[in-house]
């Protein structure tokens, strides 16, 4: 348990049920963050919400990147679709823009859904270390809310407990129960 705990962008996108959907920009995203790891879900959260073209994110911060993808017809034809939604979003039409502004448009509007869609997801993690001594715990992912989580976690505790005391070779006491559940209940968690 020396180790701080990171969470795998990807494992997060993959429990929320995040994919492109058909959706060039969506999926540059993702890939985006595929071996990006995050200390919490609220914090991968977050760095979508904040990320943006125009702070280097997304790995486009060069002119001949953005004319690269920007190339690709199915790709532009995915920025025009989150562009024109914005355009409704704001009441105003988007004229004359260049196609970098355009895919800062595109890349901001996706990353925010792609949070949202995580958000609502609602995304908990609970650890299960197997010991003082591990550093690399079991991440157990679930997509409902942060009472389930919970739940799993006391399911987890109370299998572990009746574990250590089905297999003791002595009766246990009540004050030896209470430390086990104690020392069960620092080993598995909600992060």
């Amino acid at each position: 348990m020396t180790n701080k705990i990171t969470l795998p962008a990807y494992a997060i996108l993959v429990t929320a049920k995040v994919t492109h959907d058909g959706s060039d920009v969506r999926q540059h995203i993702i890939d985006h963050y595929d071996g990006v790891d995050y200390n919490s879900v609220d914090e991968f959260v977050s760095d979508l919400r904040s990320s943006s073209w125009q702070h280097g994110s997304f790995g486009l911060i060069y002119n001949h990147e953005i004319d690269l993808i920007m190339s690709d017809v199915n790709f532009r034809h995915d920025v025009y679709k989150y562009v024109n939604e914005y355009a409704e979003c704001c009441d105003s039409p988007i004229k004359d823009l260049s196609d970098t502004t355009l895919l800062a448009i595109a890349l901001d509007m996706a990353a925010n859904d792609i949070a949202s869609q995580i958000e609502h997801a609602g995304v908990e993690v609970v650890v299960e270390y197997e010991d003082n001594e591990d550093n690399n715990p079991i991440l157990h992912y679930t997509r409902e809310d942060r009472q389930s989580a919970c739940d799993l976690c006391d399911e987890l505790i109370n299998k572990r407990i009746s574990y250590i005391v089905s297999h003791s070779q002595y009766s246990i006491s009540e004050d030896e129960l209470i430390s086990i559940e104690e020392q069960q209940s620092q080993l598995v968690h909600v992060i």
